[in-house]
């Protein structure tokens, strides 16, 4: 069973009886795929999983006290968010050997699917010298006891080749490397380019969140004399009118259902009778005449997504842009 799958086997089994084939051996491809039509439609996965994501507040009306707010990706949120700001430079890494290299980079491998969540679980280091790639990893752990920056830093060093790690603060040196970020591209580090990684240092205390609707609202605060809410972050930085500077957020939290909502599950083996339908039925012609009667087939998107399974799933889809 697909982690996405909406429906079990034995749900869809229970629920389709009377519509499957003898051979069931495509019924557990077609619950996924329908499960991802059903979700993509919605614009929302409803499985419970855990996400990150780096998102930028949106400006509230100062006129009206409105705060400043962070719409989440996915909701209901599930158990305590971690909110952190404080983006600050952690690792500087960069190739010294211009002479012998010609190109010199650094990306970040990743776990997970990228159409929920990624976690960066290493690095790569890349090099080329006289058309000849040279590719060297430096991974971490993404759970306890955690890889510390500082060892990150020791084991780019052993690499030799021209690699050169720097700490850019020692209060860093302890923590776990799995709080790293970058491009989600690759970085030059080819002297006198250079790679710099960061880290989000300081959990945002001040904030509020709507668990339903996974809105978080950053909470007002009053800066000495000046009239009216301003907005004051655990940096001392004034995110109000005056400064007009909203830093990124990094965003931990974990959203979605533990139990499938009845109606998702129904919507979900309709989609899944459509689709075995769909494989059975010869599509291949427009329409038919015939002496009594005139058949027109219902278009593609009808006959997979019927109009009833949208309305079913109306109040489940997402319309807001992130």
């Amino acid at each position: 069973m697909n982690p996405l799958d909406l429906v079990s086997l034995s749900t869809a089994q229970t629920a389709l009886a009377e519509v499957l084939p003898d051979d069931q051996s495509f019924l557990a491809t077609a619950i996924t795929a329908a499960s991802r039509a059903v979700q993509r439609y919605c614009r929302r996965w409803f499985l419970l999983q855990s996400y990150l994501e780096i998102r930028t507040p949106c400006p509230g009306q100062w006129d009206k006290a409105d705060p400043d707010l962070i719409l989440l990706g996915q909701y209901p949120i599930v158990g305590p968010a971690r909110l952190r700001i404080g983006r600050t430079n952690a690792v500087q890494i960069v190739n010294q050997n211009a002479t012998t290299n010609q190109e010199a980079y650094v990306s970040f491998t990743t776990s997970g699917d990228p159409d929920i969540s990624l976690t960066n679980t290493g690095l790569l280091l890349t090099t080329v010298a006289s058309g000849v790639q040279t590719t060297n990893a430096i991974t971490w752990t993404t759970t306890s006891p955690f890889t510390t920056l500082q060892s990150i830093v020791n084991s780019i060093n052993a690499l030799g080749g021209g690699w050169l790690a720097t700490l850019q603060s020692p209060a860093l040196a302890n923590l776990g490397a799995y709080n790293l970020y970058g491009s989600e591209g690759t970085s030059g580090a080819l002297a006198p380019s250079q790679c710099m990684l960061s880290v989000f240092a300081t959990d945002l205390s001040y904030a509020r969140i709507d668990v339903a609707s996974g809105t978080v609202f950053l909470a007002s605060e009053t800066l000495g004399n000046n009239a009216g809410p301003d907005w004051l972050w655990p940096t001392g930085v004034d995110a109000g009118p005056a400064g007009n500077f909203r830093p990124e957020v990094l965003c931990a939290y974990s959203a979605g259902y533990s139990v499938i909502p009845e109606d998702i599950q129904t919507a979900t083996c309709t989609v899944i009778k459509a689709l075995l339908q769909e494989l059975q039925t010869d599509t291949r012609f427009d329409d038919e005449h015939g002496d009594a009667a005139d058949v027109k087939l219902a278009a593609l998107a009808e006959r997979v997504m019927p109009a009833s399974i949208k309305q079913l799933l109306a109040p489940w889809r997402i319309h807001r842009v992130l």
